[in-house]
């Protein structure tokens, strides 16, 4: 039973961080409209768009880049597969999203246009235009213009946030530094002992992404479970690791079934490659007032890595109890 609702809860807290991160998610679906798009005389569909955000790293500033696909085109972290049209427009944006506006579109710019039987390829460079947003309930139309190449959409759109978080603490694990951002945390209340709350705070490094489905495909995840008398928030105080489910201790870190409990850290390369150790030693430091948690690190894991650093912030909260 404490599986099943573990992997129940596991998918609520992902969803609770989806609907609080504009990190890696996709817009609920509705009825797409669809568009099209024309070129040197010919006509192209558009099936599906996508919009990033992100930070050019020559300027320093924030941008939006809007992909335009074809139905048997696919554009995703930057590469392209299949055959049709690809319209890549990028453009300034100083906030996270496209509103009702008219964005010059940026010589960076480009559009790519691939024969089905992969006979010819045409790459064209965009040099400037104007790409026009207008939004209706969870869709977005958009009208482009830039030089020969015109087109619009209405409908859905996937959406990748690909900015890295403010950092509000650090992990050293050996001699690797990990800088912090706000995390999660999730209020299992008394699951391992009838006196005993479960609190288990999901600390993630700045530099986290995820694909469009929700799944993390980068950056490290650290996860620390306390066990507290107190039904609102985990006492403040030092909490020694160990395996007794004790007030005022932060379990180890272990596997039970397909789970894993307690504290522990993961290093997500790929969607479905890890590194991972439990932690089994130390000692987790807190303090929380007004919402507001300090937590203070000192503790070893299976593989022998000493684990110190401090973060300090708030965190998105989800009540399973």
């Amino acid at each position: 039973m404490k599986q099943l609702r573990r992997h129940t809860y596991y998918l609520l807290l992902v969803g609770c961080l989806l609907t609080s991160l504009v990190v890696g998610c996709k817009k609920e679906p509705t009825t797409v409209t669809g568009g099209s798009l024309q070129y040197n005389g010919q006509t192209y569909p558009i099936k599906s768009v996508r919009q990033r955000c992100y930070i050019d790293t020559a300027s320093g500033t924030q941008r939006i880049e809007v992909a335009f696909c074809s139905p048997k085109m696919s554009f995703a972290d930057g590469k392209m597969t299949g055959t049709g049209a690809l319209v890549v427009l990028i453009v300034d944006c100083d906030s996270a999203q496209l509103f009702d506006n008219q964005y010059n579109i940026l010589s960076k710019s480009y559009a790519t246009f691939i024969a089905d039987d992969k006979s010819d390829t045409i790459c064209h460079t965009i040099d400037g235009g104007s790409l026009e947003v207008s939004s209706t309930d969870n869709e977005l139309q958009y009208t482009f213009t830039a030089g020969e190449l015109t087109g619009s959409y209405t409908g859905t759109y996937t959406y990748n946030y690909d900015i890295d978080g403010a950092p509000c603490g650090q992990i050293t694990i050996n001699d690797s530094i990990v800088p912090l951002q706000e995390g999660d945390l999730l209020l299992w209340g008394p699951i391992f002992d009838d006196n005993l709350h479960y609190y288990e705070f999901y600390f993630y490094s700045c530099n986290l992404r995820h694909t469009d489905a929700g799944a993390i495909k980068q950056g490290i995840a650290f996860v620390v479970g306390l066990h507290s008398a107190n039904t609102d928030a985990p006492a403040n105080g030092t909490y020694p690791i160990g395996s007794a489910n004790l007030d005022q201790t932060a379990m180890y870190g272990h596997r039970s079934g397909n789970n894993s409990w307690g504290t522990y850290w993961t290093n997500y390369l790929t969607t479905s490659t890890q590194t991972k150790a439990n932690v089994l030693t130390g000692n987790i430091a807190i303090t929380s007032e007004n919402g507001k948690y300090t937590f203070a690190f000192d503790c070893t894991d299976q593989l022998g890595n000493k684990i110190t650093g401090t973060h300090s912030g708030t965190f998105r909260t989800c009540d399973v109890r």
